[in-house]
């Protein structure tokens, strides 16, 4: 699916947009299902609800509306075929997020590494930002800052403020914000990013909402630690996080497949 030189970018760059797009009735499916899933939580901010396509207790307390439809748009196969040409062919599905950033007040999200959040190790990851609306520099695109990935872990530091959806933002004198480069996308367009590379996105003050889903996937070769004590940057609860095998074998005996999983929710 990725050409040489697409694969190379990424590992020098640390992101790829592929010369891909979502077929138009999958896209229009994704934005009536997060229309439902909108309206099914009215009580709840529509910036980040996190891992729609789980049947089981939410993280949030969101209510599930059509889980099995986002395990699907996570397991199709041409997105499947890019992570695999990044990360390997044994891949695991173990997050996914709706950023619906509403036109007029859509929150910012801080510049940040995805790794300080999580318990993954080896770190590794692909994520991968698909496009439900159209996303430019005026409704908040996702900017990211190229090659950042290979600086290892930057420091960071906590901010409460309500207007942003994460609360770890950069603090570190390796950061250079004028390198940032606006990801602008057409419904159904995508983009994968490597775990560390910095990233985030301006507030939403158009008139114009900019929602994506987010996909997470890690090598089989990498391990889920639900032991790790993440309490000081995540609110999620890992200790119940379900893996989703969606390609190949599980290489790692410590990844465990059974914890999180209901009979007839996740299969």
């Amino acid at each position: 699916m990725l050409s040489h030189g697409q694969i190379d970018h990424y590992h020098e760059k640390g992101y790829v947009i592929p010369d891909y797009r979502l077929p138009e009735d999958i896209v229009e499916d994704m934005k009536r299902e997060l229309n439902i899933l909108i309206e099914a939580n009215p009580g709840m901010t529509s910036d980040a609800m996190f891992v729609p396509h789980l049947s089981q207790a939410n993280p949030q307390g969101m209510k599930a509306t059509n889980p099995e439809k986002w395990r699907n748009y996570a397991c199709h196969n041409d997105v499947l075929d890019m992570v695999s040409d990044l990360i390997g062919n044994h891949l695991a599905l173990w997050g996914t997020t709706v950023f619906g950033k509403p036109a007029g007040n859509g929150k910012e999200t801080p510049w940040h590494q995805d790794g300080q959040y999580w318990p993954i190790r080896p770190l590794r990851t692909c994520t991968v930002w698909v496009a439900i609306d159209h996303s430019s520099r005026a409704n908040g695109a996702l900017r990211y800052i190229p090659g950042s990935h290979k600086a290892g872990i930057y420091a960071h530091r906590t901010d409460n403020s309500p207007d942003l959806t994460l609360h770890q933002v950069i603090d570190d004198p390796m950061f250079e914000e004028e390198k940032a480069r606006y990801v602008e996308l057409e419904p159904g367009q995508i983009s994968l990013h490597d775990v560390h590379l910095l990233h985030g996105s301006e507030a939403n003050q158009s008139s114009d909402r900019r929602a994506g889903f987010v996909i997470r996937y890690m090598p089989s070769t990498a391990v889920l630690r639900r032991d790790l004590d993440m309490s000081e940057v995540s609110k999620l609860d890992w200790t119940e996080m379900p893996l989703l095998l969606v390609r190949g074998q599980n290489r790692q005996a410590d990844n465990d497949l059974e914890i999180g999983h209901r009979s007839g929710s996740v299969r």
